[in-house]
């Protein structure tokens, strides 16, 4: 069964997804789709796509590392009641779509030999982060929320500053 994989022990958020039922380690969380019914195989790979990529995503990473890791020092851990309310806005249409394409097209350039992540993997990657970016911030002025984790962004390039 597909599943994500999450790393406990770490300060920043990281996420897998696992297609072909590996078995899991403890030292990592594992997510399983909600029980519901599926068209297709597409359609569950679909929301684990999407959820990799959200997962993934700067914006979420400096969520998590903010609110819930860095007062951490000597051992940070992310926990499971972290995961559990982690901000994930349900979304159909033409925007997910965009997204699951981009972590799709980003899964199967990173996997191919060579490693060796090339220019144009790193603008899927910031076509992605830019995608997420206005998922949310759609997402957040949609419910008029009285403040925007994305006004006052302090991520640039994969680096977070403090």
């Amino acid at each position: 069964m597909p599943k994500l994989l999450i790393i406990k022990s770490t300060g920043q958020l990281q996420a897998t997804l696992d297609m072909e039922g590996h078995i899991v380690l403890q030292t990592l969380y594992m997510l399983l789709p909600v029980a519901k019914e599926y068209q297709n195989l597409q359609e569950q790979e679909d929301d684990l796509f999407f959820l990799l990529a959200l997962l993934n995503s700067r914006l979420l990473r400096s969520y998590v590392y903010l609110l819930h890791t860095a007062y951490k020092w000597v051992q940070p851990q992310i926990e499971q009641h972290v995961l559990a309310r982690l901000p994930i806005p349900t979304l159909k249409g033409e925007e997910r779509q965009y997204i699951i394409q981009r972590a799709r097209a980003l899964q199967a350039a990173c996997s191919s030999i060579p490693s060796v992540v090339e220019l144009k993997e790193k603008e899927m990657y910031e076509e992605l982060e830019q995608a997420i970016c206005a998922l949310y911030e759609t997402t957040l002025q949609g419910r008029r929320a009285s403040y925007s984790l994305l006004h006052e962004r302090n991520v640039d390039k994969g680096v977070t500053y403090g």
